[in-house]
Protein backbone atom coordinates (compact mmCIF):
# COMPACT_ATOMS: atom_id res chain seq x y z
CA UNK A 1 0.00 0.00 0.00
CA UNK A 2 2.68 2.45 1.05
CA UNK A 3 4.52 1.87 -2.23
CA UNK A 4 1.48 2.81 -4.34
CA UNK A 5 0.72 5.85 -2.21
CA UNK A 6 4.28 7.18 -2.36
CA UNK A 7 4.42 6.55 -6.09
CA UNK A 8 1.11 8.35 -6.59
CA UNK A 9 2.29 11.33 -4.53
CA UNK A 10 5.47 11.49 -6.60
CA UNK A 11 3.51 11.44 -9.83
CA UNK A 12 1.28 14.20 -8.48
CA UNK A 13 4.28 16.40 -7.75
CA UNK A 14 5.44 15.84 -11.34
CA UNK A 15 1.90 16.64 -12.58
CA UNK A 16 1.61 13.18 -14.12
CA UNK A 17 -2.07 12.99 -13.21
CA UNK A 18 -2.96 9.74 -15.01
CA UNK A 19 -0.10 7.83 -13.41
CA UNK A 20 -1.04 9.24 -10.00
CA UNK A 21 -4.66 8.14 -10.49
CA UNK A 22 -3.58 4.64 -11.49
CA UNK A 23 -1.48 4.24 -8.35
CA UNK A 24 -4.17 5.62 -6.04
CA UNK A 25 -6.65 3.22 -7.66
CA UNK A 26 -4.24 0.34 -7.06
CA UNK A 27 -4.25 1.07 -3.32
CA UNK A 28 -8.02 1.61 -2.88
CA UNK A 29 -8.79 -2.04 -2.12
CA UNK A 30 -5.82 -2.30 0.23
CA UNK A 31 -6.76 0.38 2.78
CA UNK A 32 -9.49 0.17 5.42
CA UNK A 33 -11.02 3.57 4.58
CA UNK A 34 -10.47 4.61 0.95
CA UNK A 35 -12.59 7.78 1.13
CA UNK A 36 -9.57 10.09 1.07
CA UNK A 37 -8.15 8.23 -1.93
CA UNK A 38 -11.40 8.61 -3.85
CA UNK A 39 -11.30 12.32 -3.04
CA UNK A 40 -7.69 12.66 -4.28
CA UNK A 41 -8.60 10.79 -7.46
CA UNK A 42 -11.50 13.20 -7.95
CA UNK A 43 -9.17 16.17 -7.61
CA UNK A 44 -6.83 14.67 -10.18
CA UNK A 45 -9.70 14.13 -12.60
CA UNK A 46 -10.50 17.84 -12.17
CA UNK A 47 -6.94 18.61 -13.27
CA UNK A 48 -7.57 16.47 -16.35
CA UNK A 49 -10.90 18.26 -16.94
CA UNK A 50 -12.69 14.92 -16.71
CA UNK A 51 -15.51 16.36 -14.64
CA UNK A 52 -17.91 13.41 -14.72
CA UNK A 53 -15.21 11.07 -13.37
CA UNK A 54 -14.23 13.70 -10.81
CA UNK A 55 -17.82 14.01 -9.64
CA UNK A 56 -18.21 10.24 -9.37
CA UNK A 57 -14.99 9.90 -7.36
CA UNK A 58 -15.84 12.67 -4.92
CA UNK A 59 -19.40 11.43 -4.48
CA UNK A 60 -17.97 7.97 -3.74
CA UNK A 61 -15.65 9.51 -1.15
CA UNK A 62 -18.58 11.23 0.57
CA UNK A 63 -20.68 8.06 0.51
CA UNK A 64 -17.87 6.12 2.20
CA UNK A 65 -17.43 8.73 4.94
CA UNK A 66 -20.73 10.62 5.29
CA UNK A 67 -19.89 11.69 8.86
CA UNK A 68 -16.57 13.21 7.82
CA UNK A 69 -14.40 11.14 10.14
CA UNK A 70 -11.54 11.12 7.62
CA UNK A 71 -12.79 13.32 4.81
CA UNK A 72 -13.41 17.06 5.01
CA UNK A 73 -17.05 16.96 3.90
CA UNK A 74 -17.31 20.74 3.40
CA UNK A 75 -14.27 20.69 1.15
CA UNK A 76 -15.68 17.75 -0.80
CA UNK A 77 -19.01 19.51 -1.26
CA UNK A 78 -17.17 22.64 -2.39
CA UNK A 79 -15.32 20.58 -5.01
CA UNK A 80 -18.63 19.17 -6.25
CA UNK A 81 -19.96 22.72 -6.70
CA UNK A 82 -16.80 23.68 -8.60
CA UNK A 83 -17.20 20.65 -10.84
CA UNK A 84 -20.82 21.52 -11.49
CA UNK A 85 -19.96 25.07 -12.50
CA UNK A 86 -17.09 23.95 -14.76
CA UNK A 87 -19.03 21.19 -16.47
CA UNK A 88 -21.92 23.55 -17.25
CA UNK A 89 -19.74 25.86 -19.33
Amino acid sequence: VEFYLKLAEGYEKLKLWVSAIENYQSSITLVPDPSQLHFRIGELFINLKEYLKAKESIEKAISLDPDGKVLDIKDAQKKLREISSKSNR
